[in-house]
């Protein structure tokens, strides 16, 4: 008698823990690309967190209260018909620990391998809400639990709020720096410099965009400039002629630039002449702190 009850509690089991997959898998969406903060449903402001920021193999996915840092940021993109997760901070994706897709067990960043531990998929959750799956199972914060450090896990889906996600997609790059160089008889360029985190190669681009006026002060795109950048003890890095709305991107790295303008006069359609270049003074500093990941900083 006991073994028949045994026997028809293991398949009771297996029957909800069936149909718990299926109803699960039937509620599949698409989601855009882009970085994002990931939310859990269980407490505002609650956030999905590499563990001290680390951007180390094996460092733990945990639940921490919003700061702002990249360490809080993921690129979401198209693995084919899933997706990968990318931390910001570390260029390292989300992976369940050891490749041992089952329930129960540890999510990680670790570097891409292309493994189905690293491939994961977006399911209804209600309004702007979402259950995020690896395999069959679905990314679960233990024990429903709010406290900073709360452990992050793969876990049968079970519907409630602790599989439940929001996607806070991050804006437009902050600017954190701007100035006015004036470039000779009233005309003059705005430059904007722009921490634009993660691009889709997975490579950090820093973005300076360029804006020229007339002596008139209206908007010109056919203003042009010189954009000269070294480093800070004056190294040539890089220049070119620019007219207003471009913008410049620099590669991922270590690098502390200094921004130069110089007025263009393109009259004589040589830019080797030495009249094209009017040196105008004026200069913004700034830097890339770590390579794939750490914002810009002002000088």
């Amino acid at each position: 008698m006991k073994r028949k009850i045994a026997l028809i509690m293991s398949i009771v089991l297996c029957l909800s823990i069936f149909l718990s997959v299926t109803s699960f898998a039937a509620k599949e969406v698409s989601v855009k690309e882009g970085i994002y903060t990931i939310e859990s449903c269980l407490k505002e402001d609650m956030m999905l967190d590499i563990k001290g920021a680390s951007k180390s193999a094996g460092a733990n996915v945990q639940l921490y209260r919003y700061n702002g840092t990249t360490a809080q940021m993921y690129w979401v993109e198209k693995a084919g018909s899933k997706y990968r997760i990318t931390s910001v901070n570390s260029g390292m994706v989300l992976d369940v620990q050891g490749g041992n897709v089952k329930s129960g067990s540890n999510v990680q960043q670790y570097k891409f391998d292309d493994t189905n531990a690293q491939k994961w998929k977006f399911y209804n959750a209600g309004k702007n809400k979402y259950y995020i799956g690896c395999g069959n199972f679905a990314l679960d914060v233990c024990g429903g639990g709010t406290q900073n450090g709360t452990n992050v896990r793969i876990y049968k889906p079970n519907s409630t709020v602790s599989q439940a996600w929001k996607l806070n997609k991050i804006a437009t790059p902050k600017e954190i720096d701007s100035f006015r160089a004036d470039t000779g008889s009233g005309n003059y360029c705005i430059v904007r410099i722009y921490d634009s985190l993660m691009y889709k190669s997975g490579k950090q681009k820093a973005k300076i965009k360029l804006s020229t006026y007339s002596q008139n002060g209206k908007k010109s795109t056919n203003g042009k400039v010189v954009v000269t950048l070294r480093d800070m003890s004056g190294k040539y890095i890089w220049s070119g002629v620019k007219k207003g709305g471009d913008t410049i991107k620099l590669d991922d790295g270590n690098y502390i630039y200094k921004v130069y303008i110089s007025n263009y006069d393109s009259g004589d359609n040589f830019i080797d002449n030495g009249n094209d270049f009017v040196n105008v003074g004026k200069t913004a500093e700034f830097g890339i702190t770590a390579k794939s990941g750490c914002s810009l900083y002002k000088k």
